[in-house]
């Protein structure tokens, strides 16, 4: 049973949205390649070919590689205007 003290500190949590079970993900300055993948909407493998051109930020920890967070944005920021459909352009790879 919960202590009377706590029930108000957690039904204000629950009130602000910062409830351990909220559907925004906790903010994370570093993210597994699989992470900035899905940020992206593309491939674990489209993924690594962004970072193997120098178009998407990464670094080494330890064994792992790693996304820092704003380099998503930036990344996307430096694709360029979007082509509209049916333009005849074909899209990179």
């Amino acid at each position: 049973m919960l202590m009377p003290a706590l029930l108000p500190v957690l039904v204000d949590l629950l009130r602000d949205g910062r409830s351990s079970d909220s559907s925004t993900p906790p903010t994370t300055a570093l993210l597994p390649v699989e992470e900035a993948a899905r940020r992206l909407g593309i491939g674990r493998t489209s993924t690594f070919g962004l970072i193997r051109s120098g178009e998407l930020r990464s670094v080494n920890v330890g064994r792992r590689r790693l996304v820092p967070a704003d380099a998503i944005e930036e990344c996307v920021a430096g694709l360029g205007p979007a082509v509209p459909k049916g333009s005849g352009e074909t899209t990179v790879s």
